[in-house]
């Protein structure tokens, strides 16, 4: 059998089938690699650039090899792109017909039972009835998912979908029918199952105690985006207590009573109780948004005892429960779920863990006590050793020059191999960075954003608009914003003032605007082509000295004999800007110009790891070569190359539906 390695070159079945595809040195080398890391059950660490066709790098080996493989993402737009079109390529090519399921979130699909439910209430200003046009278009569908009804609001979709806490499981009348359990179902059989990284996480934590769990019978797990996953990995682990949470709670307890004997004043009232409470425990630190160690709280009398008031009322709320549990599985559960919220709110405060970062964070819309690891790398590091296959680590932003180290520490992994592919793109041709002259340094905040402002007001029309200008703060990029409001010829877009993924669509629809935003917009975002020419990064990215993370991870780091600043702050900065950095060239026919405004890039003695992280383009500091750069071809070749890249993109849309897929498609959820 040929390998991957030819698989994917010249006289192989892709380049042979399909026009698009373009052979690449990288790509077949990556292929060979994660080849050889799957015949020997090793674990592979991978760092890709932007256009070495990464995805075809980790999927053609697994498949090939047929290996039962679960491949997990950070994102549902990359799941998809996966589920509906890489994996489809794939398999065409390589003529085979593997089982593939994908699966979403609970809160994606249908609850039969609650759906149930709702109809048996008065129809409320129309609710049931929108609802129930839900439930038909669902119906339609098949598969429960409800993620792609238009216009779906939060309140409907928190109406008609269950959570882990309120699920009847098998008591529930509608079990058989119920789209988790048939998607779990035929998850467990799949040959390649696509998940994200939180849901990989929570069944790896818990992947020994069941061994008819979705991982149990995995044979080579692939993390994409997996710069992420360490982050995701210590979340999953930890524990929260927030206004969402405690809300819900109560939610499920009054659903549960309904035409129960538990004394309905008295519950409405002690619910309007829990939610004044939770306001309080808002607005008992700070109106605004604003994030401190819990250490710090302590002595804030009217916070903690708000805190205390709501832990007694869950305490009420448990003991007005127990008599009547029997009554009903949905009360053992409200019992079980206030229990959880008691334990985790005690210990929040009560256990005190040097190896843990526990804060308190608020916002206009409610408030959040968590706590994480500093290092889940203790618990994954042994679990992913232990693992009797393979696991494919891969991102464009893994590595800090050539060292992983950073990455692998975050895991735990020891002496696991490493590699790496530069992007293939022609950067000295296709790119500019430019370095403004005469910048403030950023310790002068609103100096330093008008002087950003000042250098995007020089450069929007010499790039037609455009742009991406991200930001590390808010209240920098809202103060830029105010700023350049009407004062350029171009659409300009802020996050905040719409969802992020509207802000996108409007911005690749004008063609010309300039789109302020943080950290939504630094990752995970492709905008091929002429509509992202430009992007500016107004400052280095690392993380705010006051960040209750960072002070935590430094008091453990010192304690290790490591210094936050060198060993872990600039190793962050750094592959955070490779994350921005990279949304400027994302394809072999774009250009751009990318302007890092930070004077400190140049002028510290940390900032040459910051240069020599940058890709091999041309560097300046006159805006004279800005104005040429975007000169070159401005105004014919711009727009043969936009229609070019928009008739491909129709092309390459239909070419999508109408493949006929040689392998079973159902969508599932976990």
């Amino acid at each position: 059998m040929p390998d991957s390695f030819t698989i994917l070159g010249p006289d192989g079945p892709f380049n042979q089938s399909y026009e698009w595809f373009a052979v690449r040195d990288c790509q077949r080398e990556m292929a060979e690699a994660i080849d050889s890391a799957i015949e020997q059950n090793d674990n592979l660490i991978v760092e890709s650039g932007t256009g070495t066709g990464k995805t075809f790098s980790y999927l053609v080996p697994p498949l090939l090899a047929k290996k039962k493989t679960v491949i997990s993402t950070r994102t549902k737009n990359l799941q998809e792109q996966l589920f509906q079109t890489d994996i489809p390529w794939v398999c065409k090519a390589l003529g085979i017909s593997p089982e593939v399921r994908v699966l979403k979130g609970r809160s994606n699909y249908l609850c039969l039972y609650r759906h149930d439910q709702l109809n048996r209430q008065p129809d409320m200003l129309g609710a049931t009835a929108r609802i129930n046009r839900i439930y038909d278009w669902v119906s339609e569908r098949g598969d429960g998912d409800i993620s792609e009804y238009p216009r779906l609001s939060s309140e409907h979709k928190r109406m008609i979908t269950s959570t882990a806490e309120n699920c009847l499981g098998s008591q529930c009348e509608f079990s058989k029918e119920c789209y988790v359990n048939r998607a779990r179902i035929k998850a467990r059989s799949a040959d390649v199952l696509v998940v994200n990284h939180n849901l990989l996480c929570l069944n790896f934590q818990h992947s020994g105690e069941d061994d008819s769990g979705l991982l149990s019978h995995a044979e080579v797990i692939v993390v994409d985006e997996g710069h992420r996953f360490p982050e995701i990995a210590a979340q999953t682990m930890g524990i929260s207590i927030s206004k969402e949470r405690l809300l819900q709670f109560c939610r499920n307890l009054q659903q549960a009573a309904l035409d129960s004997e538990l004394d309905q004043v008295w519950l409405d009232q002690k619910c309007a109780d829990m939610a004044q409470l939770t306001e309080d425990a808002r607005t008992k630190v700070s109106d605004d948004s604003v994030k401190v160690l819990v250490s710090h709280l302590t002595d804030n009398r009217e916070f903690m005892t708000t805190y205390w008031k709501i832990v007694g009322l869950l305490e009420e709320f448990v003991c007005a429960i127990e008599p009547i549990m029997e009554t009903s599985h949905e009360f053992e559960l409200c019992r079980d779920h206030a229990l959880d919220i008691i334990e985790d709110a005690k210990c929040i405060f009560e256990r005190e863990n040097e190896e843990c970062a526990t804060w308190y964070e608020s916002s206009r819309s409610g408030f959040s006590l968590s706590q994480i690891p500093l290092e889940p790398g203790k618990h994954y590091g042994p679990l992913i050793t232990d693992f009797s296959g393979s696991w494919i680590f891969t991102s464009a932003t893994l590595s800090v020059g050539e060292d992983f180290s950073h990455f692998q520490s975050r895991l735990g992994l020891e002496g696991v191999v490493s590699e790496r592919w530069e992007s293939p793109f022609d950067f000295e041709k296709q790119a500019l960075a430019y370095f403004p002259r005469d910048m403030p340094q950023p310790k002068y905040r609103e100096l330093y954003d008008e002087s950003v402002a000042e250098v995007v007001k020089q450069v929007m029309p010499l790039s037609s608009g455009r742009a991406f200008v991200l930001f590390t703060s808010h209240y920098s990029m809202n103060y830029v914003y105010r700023l350049l409001d009407g004062k350029l010829n171009f659409t300009l877009l802020c996050q905040g003032r719409d969802t992020s993924s509207n802000l996108l669509e409007r911005f690749k629809a004008d063609g010309n605007a300039v789109l302020l935003g943080t950290s939504s917009f630094w990752e995970g975002v492709d905008v091929k082509g002429e509509a992202l020419s430009c992007v500016v990064i107004a400052k280095l990215p690392f993380i705010p000295p006051n960040d209750p993370l960072l002070i935590a991870r430094e008091a453990l780091m010192n304690k290790a004999g490591k210094n936050i600043f060198s060993d872990w702050q600039v190793p962050s900065a750094v592959l955070s800007l490779k994350q921005g950095m990279g949304r400027l060239i994302r394809d072999s026919s774009d250009k751009g110009v990318l302007i890092l405004c930070d004077p400190r890039i140049k002028t510290s003695s940390y900032g040459k790891q910051f240069l020599n992280n940058l890709p091999p383009m041309k560097k300046s500091d006159q805006l004279e070569d800005v104005r040429n750069f975007f000169a070159q071809g401005k105004y014919w070749l711009s727009t043969l190359r936009t229609t070019c890249c928009r008739l491909h993109s129709i092309w390459m849309v239909r070419l999508t539906k109408n493949l006929s897929r040689p392998h079973a498609i159902t969508t599932g959820l976990f």
